[in-house]
């Protein structure tokens, strides 16, 4: 009777969960144990196309006759500067989940065949200092709706076409906010930072239309100020357990309107800001205030701070300007 190593007899599928912790350097060496181990750690190594050599890469992909299919196992795809039309496969036929273009010089020639299939992709991520973002966003605008998370740094693309087809977008960084807030009420996380060209009336906008917002991050945005919280209903954003506001032009006039449309934030910030002792008075009805940011407030007192953690017991951490006086008056180290 042949004896069968208990390794040989662990399924398939827990091998993948365990191979899948770890380090790329120790699923190459994994790979060379057996056909077993290669096979199911062969797709984690290729989830992950970060061409940086990008020639090998497309060299292998393009192989007539590979060991493995190599193209079915590609997900997750970075395009960088070095990547050129005449490199990519047109019969690529990626199903990818997720794609990073940073500084990506692809045209459409180029960057359309990569896209064929995209009915599955859930991240686009773009980083793009050059004028082909407009091309990248109408071609995935036009074959994806099932994208949920969405990141657009230096781009000036605009993403009315983009928010009108994925109905899911969950996380932003471009400034063309109208747009989302109309069509993309189900965003869950947004992140607007350094849009110089973010105005209070679409913050307004983004808040009364996304109810389901649990995280809200809109930071150096000089154009946002009170006026973007005024008129906003009651528990509008019962969800919203994370808000940042810092760098931008708030006074105290916008946090008792701030409170009652989100009555349930846990992490506050507000570094920057013009706000004074009185804004800590409106802040400590929020219950469930976990951490606290206000640095550079030239406003807020010991006073202010002794107040505030009167009211809000759950208080975990308040960075305020660095002064020792005020962090000894928090409950949590006074004992």
């Amino acid at each position: 009777m042949v004896h069968t190593k208990a390794i040989a007899r662990v399924p398939d599928e827990i091998l993948v969960m365990i191979f899948s912790q770890l380090l790329k350097p120790d699923l190459r060496i994994s790979m060379l144990v057996c056909k077993q181990w290669a096979n199911n750690t062969v797709g984690l190594l290729w989830g992950c196309a970060r061409f940086k050599d990008s020639r090998l890469v497309w060299r292998t992909l393009a192989s007539p006759e590979p060991f493995f299919d190599y193209r079915s196992m590609v997900k997750f795809v970075c395009l960088n500067s070095n990547v050129t039309d005449d490199e990519v496969l047109f019969d690529a036929k990626f199903r990818i989940m997720a794609l990073r273009l940073f500084n990506c010089r692809l045209t459409e020639t180029g960057f359309a065949p990569i896209v064929q299939d995209i009915s599955s992709l859930l991240l686009l991520d773009i980083f793009a200092e050059h004028g082909n973002a407009g091309t990248y966003i109408r071609t995935i605008a036009d074959r994806c709706t099932a994208l949920q998370n969405l990141r657009i740094c230096c781009c000036k693309a605009s993403l009315s076409t983009l928010s009108k087809s994925c109905k899911s977008l969950r996380e932003l960084l471009d400034e063309d906010v109208l747009a989302l807030s109309e069509n993309c009420e189900n965003i869950i996380e947004i992140k607007l930072d350094t849009c110089e060209k973010i105005t209070s009336a679409s913050v307004a906008a983004l808040m009364s239309n996304c109810n389901n917002l649990c995280k809200l991050r809109v930071d150096f945005c000089k154009l946002v100020d009170h006026v973007a919280f005024f008129g906003l209903p009651d528990k509008v954003l019962k969800h919203l357990n994370f808000l940042s506001l810092s760098h931008c032009s708030l006074t105290d006039a916008a946090i008792p309107h701030i409170i009652r449309a989100a009555p349930m934030i846990q992490t506050f910030i507000l570094n920057h800001c013009r706000i004074t002792d009185a804004a800590l008075a409106a802040i400590s009805k929020l219950k469930k205030l976990y951490y606290l940011y206000v640095l550079c407030n030239a406003g807020i007192t010991a006073t202010g701070i002794e107040v505030l953690t009167g009211y809000c017991t759950d208080l975990r951490a308040i960075h305020d300007n660095g002064n020792s006086v005020l962090c000894s008056l928090c409950p949590w180290e006074a004992t």
